[in-house]
């Protein structure tokens, strides 16, 4: 493993623990009551139209901004071939907080679900975009040294 991978798998390990910590650990307010029994686990609050059109934009956005870091480093510890990996991973891991969230005083919510794996898809999309850039850019220099040494030796 590339030492630029293991710096990725360090911080996306730091990071999975910083989300864990803000989503499932200890908050000052009490949100009991704001929450649908059942939570993301409950069918009827997929269905029902409040779910969607409730709740505060900043909040979604919130969610989203907070998980393309984790999307973004998990593709550059797992590398661009194994995209589809990082977002299962990022599915399961939004899942496993809006489970763990159901028997605490937090709200477990589609819209959470929905934000947050919108964000882990956009950290992907990011990190992909920004290898392939590197890699051509490596190529385009690669090939230009290439070049130059050609002239200098023909």
């Amino acid at each position: 493993m590339s030492p630029g991978r293991v710096v990725a798998t360090v911080l996306a390990l730091a990071y999975t623990a910083l989300l864990f910590f803000l989503t499932l650990g200890p908050i000052r307010q009490r949100l009991i009551g704001d929450e649908a029994p059942g939570g993301v686990l409950n069918p009827v609050i997929w269905l029902t139209a409040e779910t969607w059109t409730s709740g505060r934009l900043y909040e979604f956005v919130a969610n989203v901004v907070v998980f393309v870091p984790w999307g973004f480093l998990v593709l550059l510890a797992l590398g661009i071939r194994w995209w589809w990996v990082a977002a299962f991973a990022g599915l399961a891991l939004t899942l496993t907080i809006e489970i763990g969230q159901i028997p605490l005083p937090r709200i477990s919510d589609p819209r959470d679900l929905v934000a947050n794996m919108l964000g882990t898809l956009v950290g992907i999309a990011l990190a992909v975009t920004l290898v392939r850039r590197r890699d051509a850019a490596l190529r385009r220099r690669g090939s230009l040294e290439r070049g130059g040494e050609e002239l200098l030796q023909g």
